[in-house]
This record gives structure tokens, sequence and C-alpha cells, in this order.
């Protein structure tokens, strides 16, 4: 089929995977995309929904109105009415069929590949592995290329969630999992101060070598085997940096090895999530800055560690005042910088309660890079606890679209389904991520909470048990004590809330959510309303769980409990 295609004013390239009218693109999400190229390439066939889900989410579990917005988006786009369509008509009870005429555009001219993914690079002998080496060459591959003006690359998180799942020794069909056009992988060997690289680009639709380069340099001219690397990428796929290149270099940050390693290895530290591993990155960062104190990366990498042991543990202010200010300084130097942006509006989310600057600072975010998916897992993450839960299932969906893969983001959408009251769809998405992530913790979470929503208590309070074993998260006690009361357990309630009050009175650091959940699941109201009112006195962004969460529902209905909503601002 001609890879070009009209109808009507508007122009498909399914090449560059590109819609445009009179010469101008139409951004269109990836999915969105997906559905119109289908609809186009079969012109008055009416497609069932089987259909699509099969061809464009390839038979993978995605939620009923995922493709109903689609369907809205390319509506809204193409100018369509839905009661007098032009384009896209409603088969009732079947599907959707396309019914302008199409017809292949005139001047092929030439097609371009678009869409990439950069593997992981392994070790050519395995007993001599360099992690901070293969994952940092491979991310600074990524950052180039990622700058260049129409061009798609995966992030390296969604490639190591597809190779978790599908394994790195066959590109090829990482590659038609990814959906990209070309992946890039290489081997590295390093040693006696020397770097030897074996890189490939291959063509995903045929396995053809699009190029194969070695490459032997010294430790000290690394910086100069990553431009030489891009620039060998770029020459064999025909493209270029956009930009000027000198300040392409800048954004690079360091010259320096030593400091390079240090983020690399925070960076690798900081992807365990946990108090300790957030702990172990900012040491690592902080010698990288010690290292090279203009090299703005580290600095991003303290913010974000200090945004989770903001989230994890205690003394929670300390943490979100030096989240802010590491990035502020970030952006102070490099107001381009998407991540900081991200890390400001989770301060402004869950310390300052500013919610209108919470919402800009985190769509800013998703502007800057669209390509970043932790923009939008934050994004869809605060609209779940405004209560827009609509809003945050498109967002979590489209971060989904950029890698799904993610145990996270397929829990985020089990998140926002759950808390959206849609029990039943919540049910089998957070199977999804279970099946996805066994030892995830947060998509058994969400899997228990589904059931119990659905008064499936014991296998729900099974799930939830699961989930404090495979995280270790104790602040999760406080909804399997919830379950219990719900259940009729009141005895077994009355233990993990005696246990988490022992506990705090020993200076643990137990939130009062954690004590008011216990007793909103036990009926107890009017002890749930003391403890979110001491929520409101710390400043807690708990409070947005007596605002969203269907556990406090009893709570939040009483007077009190809207006045503690109105005194943060929220609305009721």
């Amino acid at each position: 089929m001609n890879q070009r295609l009209q109808f009507g004013d508007y122009e498909l390239d399914l090449a560059r995977r590109e819609l445009s009218r009179s010469g101008t693109v139409i951004e269109l999400q990836p999915k969105v995309f997906a559905v119109l190229a289908l609809l186009v390439r079969n012109p008055e066939r009416s497609l069932s929904r089987d259909d699509f889900l099969e061809q464009v989410w390839s038979g993978r579990f995605v939620t009923e109105n995922v493709l109903s917005r689609c369907i809205r988006q390319l509506r809204k786009v193409l100018g369509d009415d839905a009661a007098s369509p032009s384009y896209i008509r409603t088969v009732r009870g079947h599907g959707y069929r396309f019914l302008a005429p199409v017809a292949p555009a005139t001047d092929p001219g030439v097609q371009a590949m678009t869409r990439m993914a950069v593997l992981p690079f392994q070790p050519l002998v395995p007993e001599n592995r360099q992690p901070s080496l293969e994952l940092g060459l491979a991310a600074t591959m990524v950052t180039d290329l990622s700058r260049i003006e129409g061009i798609v690359v995966r992030s390296l998180s969604a490639v190591m969630d597809a190779a978790a799942e599908r394994g790195l020794e066959h590109p090829l069909e990482l590659g038609q999992v990814l959906d990209v056009d070309v992946v890039i992988e290489g081997r590295l060997q390093a040693s006696d101060n020397r770097v030897r690289l074996n890189v490939r680009a291959l063509r995903v639709a045929d396995g053809t070598a699009l190029m194969a380069e070695r490459f032997d340099e010294s430790l000290t001219d690394l910086f100069e085997l990553q431009d030489r690397l891009s620039q060998a990428v770029m020459a064999a796929l025909a493209i270029r940096f956009g930009g000027d290149d000198r300040a392409r270099k800048k954004l690079r940050g360091t010259r320096s090895v030593e400091a390079y390693r240090a983020y690399v290895d925070g960076s690798l530290a900081l992807a365990g999530h946990s108090a300790e591993a957030a702990e172990t990155a900012l040491a690592h960062f902080e010698a990288a800055l010690e290292l090279d104190q203009d090299y703005l990366e580290p600095l991003i990498g303290i913010a974000e560690a200090n945004d989770l042991l903001a989230t994890l543990g205690n003394d929670t202010a300390r943490y979100h005042e030096n989240t802010r200010r590491a990035a502020e300084k970030v952006i102070s130097i490099d107001p381009s910088r998407a991540r900081a942006y991200t890390c400001l509006g989770k301060v402004a989310w869950q310390y300052d309660w500013d919610w209108p600057r919470a919402e800009s600072l985190l769509r800013k975010a998703a502007e800057l890079d669209p390509n970043d998916a932790e923009a939008l897992i934050a994004l869809s993450d605060f609209l779940c606890y405004q209560r827009r839960f609509d809003e945050a299932l498109d967002v979590a969906e489209r971060a989904g679209e950029l890698n799904p893969f993610s145990p996270w983001i397929q829990s985020l959408v089990a998140q926002a389904l759950h808390m959206g009251g849609h029990s039943d769809e919540a049910l089998s998405q957070a199977r999804r991520a279970v099946e996805l992530a066994p030892g995830f913790g947060f998509a058994r979470f969400f899997l228990g909470l589904s059931l119990c929503q659905l008064e499936r208590y014991a296998e729900g309070i099974d799930q939830i048990e699961q989930a404090i074993e495979v995280s270790g998260r104790q602040d999760f006690l406080g909804a399997l004590a919830y379950a219990r009361g719900r259940s009729g357990d009141v005895a077994g309630a009355q233990r993990i809330l005696a246990k988490l009050e022992q506990a705090r009175s020993e200076g643990a650091p137990v939130p009062p959510a954690a004590i008011a959940i216990i007793y909103a699941g036990l009926g107890d109201t009017d002890r749930a309303l003391s403890h979110m009112r001491e929520v409101l006195r710390e400043r807690s962004w708990h409070i947005l769980l007596l605002h969203a969460d269907s556990s406090f529902a009893e709570v939040r209905a009483r007077p009190e409990g809207l006045a503690l909503l109105r005194e943060a601002g929220l609305p009721v």
C-alpha cells in the first residue's frame, strides 16, 4: 500500500506517522494515529471493536472507553460531526466505518523512519559487566536522538520494562513490541582504560542492518565516543540534530568521566524506589556534583531522590524543601528541563497544597517532553486525587502508549478506574498489572482494593497482604485493616490499629491518615474525622484521600468532613 494517503483536505503519511492539512502537521497521540491509520487503510469497511483492539493494541487489555476516546479525538481534529459524519460513522453495536474516498498522495518524496528504541548495551564478555557504561551510553544516545524534531525515541525505562518481559536476545521482536521503526543495539567491553563498542541499527520491518560500526576509544575520550556514536546513527538514518550543536554539547553537562559514572550509578540506585535506594542515589549524585559543580543531571537526580524520600519517609518538610531548592536551581540555569518541573509540581501538590500551580507545573513538564512517561504518571496521579478520574485515565493511558510494559503505569490506570468507581474494569486492569509484574506491590495493592470494592473481601485481603509482603510498605496496613473492618473482622482490624498506634507512640512515622482509614472501616466516623483534622494540621497531602478515596465516602459526607475539605481549598 502507498505510504501516503489523501482524503478530503488531509494527507496521512504512514511512514512518518503524520497527519497533515495543507502542509501543516497535526499532532496526534500514537494510538489515536494508529486508529486513524486502520480506518483509512480500510475505507468503506465496517471495523469491529475487536479489530481495533487486536490491530492497534495487539490484543492487550485496555479499558472499554479507550477506543471511544480515540474516536472522539479524531472527530475533533477532523471537524467531524458524529450525528452527520463526513469521515467516521459509528456502526451501532459493532464498531466504526471510514466514509471519505481515499487515494494515494502525489509526490511520495522520501519515506522516513521516525520511531526508534535504543536497547541497553550488552557486555562483549558477560563476566566483565560495566553497568554504568552500558546504560549510560544508551541513555545518552536516547537524549541525543530525542532532541531531533519529528523523531520519537522510546524512553530507556520503557525499553527496559519491555526487555524484562521479553529479553534482549531478540531485538527485532522487541522493536515490534515497542512499535518502532528502528532498534539500536550494541555490545561493549571496557578494559585497560579503553572502550570497545560494536553497534548496529536494525530496521524492524525486515531486519536490514542500516548501520554496523565498531569503535575503539580511550576512556578519557568517552564523550567524543558518544558524539561519534550519535553522529554515526544519524548519518545512517539520514537525520540531523535540531538546534545548535554547541547547545547540545552544553546540555550533556560534563566532560568528567568520573562525574558521569557517579551520575549513572545514582540513577541505577534510584530505580530501587526505596528510602535506602534514594539515600544511596543521593550519595552518588552529590559525588558527581563535587567532581563537576556545573553538571545539571545529578542536580535533577538530587531533586528526584529527595522527592522519593518525602513520599516514603519521615521529615517530609525537609525533603520537600530540598526538592524545591534543587529543582529551582536547575530551572534557573536551563528552563527546558521537564524533570525539574515534575519535581516542582509534586512539591506544589504534596507540600504547598497549591493545586492550580501543581497542575500548571505538571502540564508544563509533559509539554516540554511529550515522550517522558514519568511526567504523565505524576499528572495522572494528581488528577486522580482531584477527583478528575476521566482526565486521569486519559493521561495514564497516554503514558501507557509510551511505555506499555510499565507496571506502575498499568497500576495507575487501575487506580483511576478504582477511584472513579469502575470496579469491574479496575479489577481486570489490576489483574493485567499483576500478570505483568507479580512482584510489584502497587499492582497487588490496587487488585486488593478493587476486589474489596466488589465486596470480595477474602480475595482482596489476601492481595493486600501479598502487596505488603513483596513491597515491605507498612503504609498499606491501614488499607488492610480497613478491608478487615468492612468484611466484619473487627478483631483483625483492631489488632492492626493497636500495632500502628503502638509504633506511632514509639516515634515511628505512621501517618494519621493510616489510622483514620481504619476507623472509617470500623464505621467510627468521629474518630476518623479526628485523625483527618491531624492530617490537615500537618499539611499532609493525605488530605486528598478524604477528598477522593471511596474509603472515606461516609466521612466525607459529614458536614465536618466537608468543612475540612473547604479549609484545604478543595472543591466540595
